[in-house]
């Protein structure tokens, strides 16, 4: 539909019969100008049509008020005038020709046809053959981990040997729904068959600890978080508020255990534990927490002696690594007694340093 009837037909409203007459005029690109009055019935209009595809004006009765079988008369007059009958006659004489030799081509092309259908049969019956091919489900769910490993060929359950299959190759990256393609061919016809793909978060989290033993006096007390690295999970992100600690440490001398456990969205747990000793408070010098404590309380060491001007620094001991902060601890304690012995410093304290609420060493305070 051209522009131009288009525009027309957005101005003017008409019945179905009307419409179809202006179609068949803007498809043989007559002047729709002579059409296009509304008050024309739809025979009125066929008139006007057959009048512009002769090359005849049909002016002389492009009048509403006309009826459309006077217009026929004035139009059939018009085409005598024109000697439009004769090249008709003239028309119909030549199409008929064209039409007996068509006829004689048509019979030749179908005997050639026929001995090409015959001599193709096997591979056009191919065109007729269902192409059989079955999964062993609709649906499959399979976890994250496992994705870079699929077989898309365990879930095919039958298929006719002779075609030709390709398997999906679409990306899958993420947790979500993804609809994987077979292709299956006979070498003529081509069939797709759909696979769902669920994949689901099957990793779980991971619970970072500084250390994983701990050894304390048993006038002492530890804070379980302070162990507390991290928790993270590759989907869910940073899990520190999720994480659930279970302690039964006493403070009676004996070896204790401090669980930590944490669930992701898809219900992945991790766990992961210290084990903590408590031993007898022996007398000494100094009182302080053992090695590995990263808890609120400190460990601090004083002379008895006049105080001393404090020369001593102030020094921070960071993990080199997770796990060994028994050892940073020792080298903080051994640096701090030292200063003390040595009459740098009247005493001494030892917290634990944290950078953004994490433990990452022992800071010693002299006084």
């Amino acid at each position: 539909m051209s522009k131009a009837l288009d525009d027309i037909f957005n101005t003017y409203a008409y019945s179905t019969q009307q419409k179809y007459q202006l179609k068949l005029a803007d498809q043989k690109n007559l002047n729709l100008d002579y059409l296009k009055n509304p008050k024309y019935d739809w025979e009125q209009m066929r008139e006007i049509r057959i009048a512009l595809e002769y090359g005849i004006d049909p002016t002389a009765f492009c009048n509403p008020d006309i009826p459309s079988d006077a217009m026929q008369d004035i139009r059939i007059t018009l085409f005598e005038n024109a000697g439009i009958y004769e090249k008709e006659h003239e028309l119909i004489k030549t199409k008929r020709l064209k039409r007996i030799l068509l006829t004689a081509f048509m019979f030749i092309l179908l005997i050639v046809g026929l001995g090409c259908l015959y001599i193709n049969r096997d591979y056009i019956m191919l065109y007729y053959k269902d192409i059989y091919f079955e999964l062993t489900d609709e649906k499959i769910d399979i976890g994250l981990s496992k994705i870079d490993s699929i077989d898309y060929t365990e879930y095919i359950e039958d298929y006719d040997k002779s075609n030709k299959i390709e398997l999906p190759n679409e990306d899958i990256e993420d947790i979500g729904n993804y609809t994987v393609t077979y292709t299956i061919s006979n070498q003529v016809k081509i069939k797709e068959v759909h696979l769902l793909v669920h994949v689901y978060d099957d990793t779980a989290p991971i619970i970072n600890l500084s250390i994983h033993s701990v050894s304390i006096s048993e006038d002492e007390s530890i804070d379980p978080s302070n162990y507390i690295v991290s928790v993270t999970d590759n989907v869910d992100g940073d899990l520190l508020n999720n994480i659930v600690i279970d302690s039964n440490v006493q403070s009676t001398p004996g070896t204790y255990t401090i669980t930590y456990s944490v669930n992701d969205n898809e219900g992945n747990t991790a766990t992961d534990s210290i084990k903590v000793k408590v031993t007898e408070t022996t007398t000494d010098n100094s009182t302080n927490s053992n090695a590995t404590s990263e808890s609120n309380s400190t460990s601090s060491s004083s002379n008895s002696t006049s105080a001393k001007t404090v020369t001593a620094k102030n020094k921070i001991f960071y993990f080199e690594s997770i796990g060994d902060a028994n050892d940073i601890y020792n080298k903080a304690r051994a640096y701090a007694q030292n200063c003390v012995d040595n009459g740098t410093a009247n005493g001494y304290e030892i917290t634990p340093y944290k950078e953004n609420d994490i433990n990452i060493g022992y800071k010693v305070t002299f006084f």
